[in-house]
C-alpha cells in the first residue's frame, strides 16, 4: 500500500523552487522565459481545480462581466497610471504615503494593498510572501516581455494572503489581497489574475518614442 504524499513535504519544495527563483530574479533580474507555477494539493482541493489548477484558470476572458472592471492607481509621482481588475463595487482610496493606495469593498473594508515599491521594498514583499505564512502556491511570467508578474498564496491568521508583485526594472507595483474565506480568495485570484497594470505605461512609452509632427 502506497503512502499518501506528505503535505508539508509538498509546501517545502514548492518554497524550495520559488525561493531559488526569486533569488535569481532578485540578484540578477533572471526570469523563466516560460512560466513556472505550482500548488500543494490542499489549495487544488480547496479550490476544486483538481492537479490541473492554474492561476490563469482565474483569468476573465475578455473581461465582459458587468460586476468587475478596470480601476486606476495614480500616484502623481509617476508618469502613467496603473491598472487593476476589482469588483466594481470596490474602489482604490490614498493614504496619504507616498505610492501607497488602499482598496476597499462597499461597506469601506479593507480588501487590498498597494505599494509602488524599490527593489529593497518588493524584496521584503517577497520575503513577507514565502515566509510569512504557509505557502500554497505561486506563479511567474513574463508580460508583454519586459515586464513579469509573481504570485504568491499563503496561509495566514484571518485566511489568505494573495501577492501579486508586477516587476519593471528597479520598480514594482505590490498588491495585497486579503481574504477570509474562499470565496474571497477565488476574487483575489481573480483580481491578480487579470490586472494588467503596466497597459497604460506602455502606451505612454510609445507615445514618448513617438516622433514629432
Amino acid at each position: 500500500m502506497s503512502t499518501p504524499p506528505d503535505p508539508d513535504d509538498a509546501g517545502s519544495s514548492i518554497r524550495s523552487l520559488a525561493g531559488d527563483l526569486t533569488d535569481r530574479w532578485l540578484q540578477s533580474g533572471e526570469i523563466p522565459d516560460d512560466a513556472v507555477e505550482a500548488t500543494v494539493p490542499a489549495l487544488r482541493e480547496l479550490l476544486g481545480g483538481g492537479i490541473e489548477l492554474s492561476f490563469d484558470d482565474f483569468q476573465h476572458k475578455h473581461y465582459v462581466r458587468p460586476d468587475w472592471g478596470f480601476a486606476q492607481f495614480a500616484p502623481p509621482e509617476f508618469p502613467a497610471p496603473f491598472e487593476l481588475y476589482l469588483p466594481t463595487s470596490w474602489r482604490i482610496e490614498p493614504t496619504g504615503e507616498p505610492g501607497v493606495a488602499i482598496v476597499v469593498n462597499h461597506a469601506g473594508e479593507r480588501r487590498q494593498v498597494l505599494q509602488v515599491a524599490d527593489r529593497s521594498q518588493y524584496a521584503d514583499a517577497v520575503d513577507s510572501a514565502l515566509y510569512g505564512g504557509d505557502l500554497l502556491g505561486f506563479q511567474v511570467g513574463r508580460d508583454y516581455g519586459q515586464f513579469n508578474h509573481w504570485r504568491f498564496v499563503a496561509a495566514s491568521p484571518e485566511g489568505y494572503d494573495v501577492w501579486s508583485i508586477f516587476g519593471a526594472g528597479d520598480h514594482a507595483l505590490v498588491m495585497l489581497g486579503e481574504a477570509t474565506d474562499v470565496d474571497g480568495l477565488r476574487v483575489q485570484l481573480t483580481s491578480s489574475a487579470n490586472s494588467i497594470p503596466w497597459n497604460h505605461w506602455i502606451e505612454f512609452a510609445k507615445n514618448a518614442d513617438a516622433p514629432n509632427g
